[in-house]
């Protein structure tokens, strides 16, 4: 998965999108913890079957066999307890750096997540990261950070698509002096037919803490959710509101607000539909032309360290070609 920064001359403008990158070994067997007991006890089943059709073993072959699934079986007891450790459920053997990425309900091999930052006047890419963050909502601050460090700057402006959406990292940035511009992504009301009041319905009374719904009533606070970062309003009571069938099917309404709500709000009315038209124009380029010259997309080599050298030699076999067009543009 990639992802890039845009920055402008004057005021250091950083856009970021998503591509992944595949793990060299993502065509390797991949294991769930759930399946882990069960390759064991078809490994003993398997050389117990070879036992009884083998009539004349040499001598040593059973217990060079029994060894050696000993050696297989403490190599699938490590990946459990690796697996375990990290709160995984999956793992690619050979390469447990790698995780599944993608969208949508279709199969997710396991890739890495590359984030860039481009400069918008010349094209260049000032910073990236290989990491493996299945998704770019924890990645907005410390790539922005990252990159002002890089240009020395005091403050800079970031601009990202939706996959940043995060209030956490929009406060971030403001504490840190970035001014982050980027779509907030709302959750949707998918319940019903699909035309059920969405949160934009309710409006928030900060100094009640509460929310009011179209039909006037109160939601009230009543927890934080277990994300951390979004407390959950309620209503006391929904029964004989009028318009209780366009609202909810349940016996009351509830709906979220993010922590860092107000920074989320200014992080998405900053991402204008001109900022978000040159994020596109500016963004896309360098991740397709590196993925061009990697011949599709996949590593060579395997987990972190190896992608990130991998990734650095792409990011200035890039940077050289695009310095040379800039020097010596076509006439």
């Amino acid at each position: 998965m990639a992802s890039e920064l845009f920055v402008l001359r004057s005021d250091a403008l950083i856009i970021q999108p998503d591509i992944w990158y595949g793990a060299a070994l993502s065509h390797f067997p991949r294991y769930a913890r759930t399946c882990l007991d069960r390759k064991i006890a078809d490994y003993l089943a398997e050389i117990a079957a070879a036992d009884d059709g083998e009539p004349d073993d040499a001598p040593e072959a059973v217990a060079r066999a029994f060894v050696a699934l000993e050696d297989r079986r403490a190599e699938l007891g490590r990946l459990a307890n690796w697996l375990e450790a990290e709160g995984r459920a999956h793992v690619v053997e050979g390469e447990e750096d790698a995780r599944p990425m993608g969208v949508g309900r279709g199969a997710k091999p396991p890739s890495y997540n590359v984030q860039t930052a481009v400069d918008a006047d010349t094209g260049l890419i000032l910073h990236h990261a290989v990491t493996d963050e299945a998704t770019d909502n924890r990645m907005l601050h410390p790539m922005a950070e990252a990159t002002k460090q890089v240009l020395g700057r005091d403050t800079l402006t970031v601009v990202a698509d939706a996959g940043y959406s995060s209030g956490v990292q929009a406060a971030a940035c403001e504490a840190g002096d970035i001014t982050a511009c980027a779509p907030a992504n709302r959750a949707i009301n998918n319940h019903g037919d699909g035309t059920l009041f969405d949160r934009s319905a309710f409006v928030y009374d900060a100094d009640s803490d509460t929310f009011r719904c179209p039909a006037g009533r109160r939601l009230v606070r009543r927890q934080l959710h277990r994300d951390g970062t979004n407390v959950i309003y309620g209503s006391n009571d929904c029964s004989g509101c009028t318009l209780k069938p366009q609202c909810t099917m349940a016996a009351r309404r509830s709906v979220t607000r993010n922590l860092h709500e107000d920074a989320l709000n200014r992080m998405n009315q900053r991402a204008s539909p001109e900022m978000m038209r040159r994020r596109r124009c500016a963004a896309e380029y360098p991740f397709g032309t590196i993925k061009r010259m990697m011949g599709g997309g996949r590593f060579l080599t395997r987990n972190l360290k190896g992608t990130a050298t991998e990734m650095a030699l792409s990011v200035l076999a890039y940077n050289m070609l695009r310095a040379i067009s800039i020097k010596t543009p076509l006439l």
